[in-house]
């Protein structure tokens, strides 16, 4: 990848040029330059077996709830105005249940996703290879003020990647362009983790500078 690189200005367009396999961590507590032993303070998303089996008690719960309420609604118009008005009400729920399914469904996925990312990021931490770069250039998405998530380019002389992670900071603790960007390469020299300390801690990078 070219080192004169320049990422779109809109979150959603540079989004799309990050590297999926890479796993970045902006660090508001603890060293930056040490990757944490619990995969879930750098992988975020996964729901424990129990709280999947909430999730889809609950779902079932409020499906039937509104199926079973329907029922008895639409059931004492039938008489008057025929089969179809039962059949309209039985159907009415789908339009609420639907999308809760789908939510459901998104959050499932992304929970074997993070799962599959911690059982990895455990093998990455053993056997990973340190470096240091600097943060080249950041394109921030914020909601309602706050960060919601963050494109960085990050490199090592020509060498360089684009990462995507989600941040629940500050806009004052983004990381600037020339903060120490701690990277973690595999057997293969792909890099897989990165960290940053956040904007308010973040130190300019210095080539040779050491971990």
């Amino acid at each position: 990848m070219s080192p004169t690189h320049v990422l779109p200005r809109e979150a959603y367009e540079a989004r799309r040029l990050a590297d999926p396999a890479v796993t970045m961590r902006i660090v508001t507590r603890g060293d930056p330059r040490v990757l944490p032993e619990d995969p879930r303070e750098v992988i975020k998303g996964a729901v424990p077996l129990g709280g999947r089996i909430a999730i889809w008690v609950a779902l079932v719960l409020v499906a039937a709830a509104f199926f079973v309420g329907m029922r008895f609604v639409g059931g004492e118009g039938i008489d008057e105005y025929g089969a179809w008005w039962g059949v309209f009400w039985m159907l009415f729920p789908v339009p609420f249940v639907v999308p809760l399914l789908v939510m459901v469904l998104y959050g499932m996925r992304r929970s074997r996703r993070a799962f599959a990312a911690m059982a990895a990021y455990v093998r990455i931490r053993e056997t990973a290879t340190p470096f240091v770069g600097d943060v080249r250039e950041v394109v921030v998405a914020t909601s309602e003020g706050d960060v919601s998530y963050l494109v960085v380019r990050a490199g090592a002389g020509t060498r360089e990647v684009i990462a995507y992670g989600r941040a629940d900071i500050l806009q004052t603790e983004v990381p600037p362009v020339g903060s120490r960007a701690y990277m973690w390469a595999d057997a293969a020299g792909e890099v897989r983790v990165m960290q940053i300390a956040a904007g308010l801690f973040g130190q300019p990078w210095a080539p040779g500078a050491p971990l």
